[in-house]
């Protein structure tokens, strides 16, 4: 009788090793605190050594600053327009993939959310990159250059709502996704209409009536968009 062979282990690419051990550090910083982790236990949850785990990352702290970096580049590529639809229907897609994004990577959204409330300064950073990143993205899609610091404010105050709002529906709160999603998109529109009321910026309201009214009234119909 011939000798059993084990199976060859799939040998991984550096990027792939990378993403696998952060992948097994994650999966630890969910379940237990952030404290009582050491470099060993990730190891171990990776099923390498200790020094494959260094070679990588030079400290705990490292591999949580990576890890928490991949999921924001995560949330900024699920917010990212997608320029091959029509204008009226990206904010729509986007808050959809939003939505989407909070489904499948909650526990990653409550990080980012939580991000202020941590003592390291390179984790809130990264958390104000993203927060960042998405408002960049939407005053891009109204066609401006630049914010104005109230539109910036109004923007900033819609994505931190965005962000409890989609944690709790995915919590369970009895509403249906689709209505999550006209929810978010209405209470964008709110947010974007508020702002201009205080602070009108001329070449803005075009180009919200166009991404935002336009498309709330040929979803939905009837005038209670406030568009004349």
């Amino acid at each position: 009788m011939g000798k059993s062979v084990a199976p060859r282990r799939t040998r991984l690419s550096p990027i792939e090793r990378r993403d696998a051990l952060l992948s097994a550090a994650d999966a630890l910083f969910r379940s237990q605190p952030y404290d009582e982790i050491s470099m060993g236990d990730i190891a171990r949850a990776a099923g390498v050594s200790h020094g494959l785990v260094y070679h990588y990352f030079p400290n705990k702290r490292a591999v949580r600053t990576a890890n928490f970096e991949r999921e924001a580049k995560r949330l900024e590529a699920a917010l990212a327009p997608n320029n091959a639809l029509e204008p009226q229907e990206r904010s729509w897609a986007a808050i959809d993939n939003f939505v989407r994004y909070a489904e499948t990577n909650t526990e990653g959204l409550v990080e980012t959310a939580r991000a202020d409330s941590v003592t390291d300064p390179e984790l809130k950073a990264l958390a104000d990159r993203v927060r960042g990143s998405v408002i960049d993205g939407i005053v891009a899609e109204l066609g401006l250059r630049t914010a104005s610091p109230v539109l910036r404010l109004s923007l900033v105050a819609w994505f931190a709502s965005a962000e409890r709002a989609a944690i709790e529906w995915v919590a369970g709160v009895g509403v249906e996704r689709d209505v999550l999603v006209r929810l978010l998109v209405l209470s964008l529109r709110s947010a974007l209409a508020d702002a201009l009321s205080i602070a009108p910026e001329d070449d803005l309201e075009p180009v919200m009536r166009q991404l935002i009214f336009g498309d709330i009234e040929a979803r939905y119909g009837g005038d209670d968009t406030g568009a004349s």
